[in-house]
């Protein structure tokens, strides 16, 4: 016999398919008894061969499905047993134990009959709700939840009896243990921060804190100038949360989402924060990993600017450019705002209280040019840092793909400027 060779009256070839011996020999009796017609046979000959088969055939299809449902709540009950085995089930899943094993109903019965005790513990009518199943069926569990919510004690025949019940589960309610808040109310979960902007102002790179994991957006923030001095936290999967530094910055990616509640490395954080005190948070983090943060969310402190990044991988590392481009040495005084941008014939623009920084165009021998404006159209000439460097309205950079960031910390260090008296 070939793999493609199938013969209905040959046992084996119902055990090459899956067919339990037992079950293959029930299946080739029934063709060995009933075989073929021969291509002679009138059409009435051949409709009753069909209909002994299929008469033979339905004794072996229910005990199949019998099995099948046997098999089916065999493995339903022995998911619940292992909830309650390592103490995860819940009040409902232990009288769907009871259920079967205080009155020997299958799983269906023992979920009407857990329905019916919660409902009555909770203090909400008696309501069972029924599937399409035939009368017979849809009576048994029927029964199985009136027993369950007399045994959870209600009464359908007290007309004051939901009344009583939901007092009853009310008081329960109140003398119950409380578990203690991982996280206040009052303090906005990290998954619920809004992401980075330009508006917030500028914070010295000392007073901000950012937490990552994953370890491409490392490298982007150290390799900005004055970052050192900014505290990185980073989520380690071997090690939980570790402070990195631009000389080790190397971390595992966590792939996974953690139980919120249920990190070890909150006390860890909460060491690695210490009492200093921030500004400005950022948790540069995907969605899968928010969790891990949540969980923590009560030992962050609460500052004037708290943001995450949100969406693609490719849109968060913007968001983290942005977020970046807002920090500043402590001796700096730089402008805040919201950079409104254009774009116009000879090239883009952007504008930031009274100052324009415009594209002028290549120069040579190599570069491109930035020029900051006043309102009149001149260049934005007699300006000075707070330390008293002056600041030159020409600005020539070598990659015209920096362009934006370039024109937006130029524009910010003009609108952080002095205007000398001379001028």
């Amino acid at each position: 016999m070939t793999q493609a060779t199938f013969i209905v009256a040959d046992p084996a070839s119902w055990i090459a398919h899956g067919r339990s011996p037992a079950v293959a020999e029930a299946l080739a009796r029934v063709w060995q008894t009933w075989p073929d017609l021969p291509a002679a046979a009138s059409a009435e000959a051949r409709r009753e061969r069909f209909r002994q088969r299929v008469a033979a055939m339905r004794p072996i299809n229910e005990a199949l499905a019998r099995e099948s449902d046997r098999r089916q709540q065999a493995s339903n009950f022995a998911f619940v047993a292992a909830k309650a085995t390592a103490g995860e089930a819940s009040e409902h899943d232990g009288m769907i134990l009871q259920g079967r094993e205080a009155h020997g109903y299958g799983w269906m019965e023992s979920v009407r009959y857990a329905d019916g005790w919660q409902a009555a513990q909770r203090g909400w009518p008696h309501a069972c709700h029924h599937d399409g199943s035939d009368l017979a069926v849809r009576r048994a569990r029927q029964a199985a939840y009136d027993r369950g919510f007399a045994e959870g004690g209600g009464n359908v025949e007290d007309l004051f009896d939901t009344a009583r019940r939901s007092n009853l589960a009310s008081l329960r309610a109140d003398n119950s243990p409380k578990a203690p808040l991982t996280t206040p109310f009052s303090r906005p979960l990290p998954s619920a921060w809004p992401q980075p902007s330009d508006r917030p102002r500028s914070t010295p790179w000392h007073r901000r804190l950012a937490i990552v994991a994953n370890p491409e957006l490392v490298a982007l923030i150290f390799d900005r100038p004055g970052a050192e001095a900014m505290t990185v936290i980073g989520i380690d999967a071997r090690h939980g949360f570790v402070l990195l530094q631009p000389g080790s910055a190397e971390i595992t990616a966590v792939a996974g989402i953690r139980s919120k509640g249920a990190i070890p490395e909150a006390a860890q954080l909460r060491a690695l924060i210490g009492a200093t005190e921030f500004d400005d948070i950022l948790v540069a983090v995907d969605d899968a990993q928010l969790g891990i943060v949540d969980g923590v969310a009560g030992v962050l402190p609460l500052c004037r600017t708290m943001e995450r990044t949100r969406h693609t991988r490719l849109l968060q590392r913007g968001q983290l450019r942005l977020w970046l481009d807002r920090g500043r040495k402590a001796d700096d005084n730089v402008g805040a705002g919201h950079i409104r941008w254009g774009k116009v014939i000879h090239g883009l623009t952007g504008k930031l209280g009274e100052f324009t920084a415009r594209y002028v165009g290549p120069v040579s021998p190599r570069g491109h040019l930035i020029r900051i404006e006043i309102p009149s159209g001149s260049p934005a000439d007699g300006y000075a840092t707070s330390s008293g460097a002056l600041l030159s309205p020409d600005i020539v950079i070598s990659n015209k793909s920096h362009l934006r960031r370039e024109m937006a910390q130029a524009l910010r260090a003009f609108c952080g400027a002095t205007q000398l008296m001379a001028a």
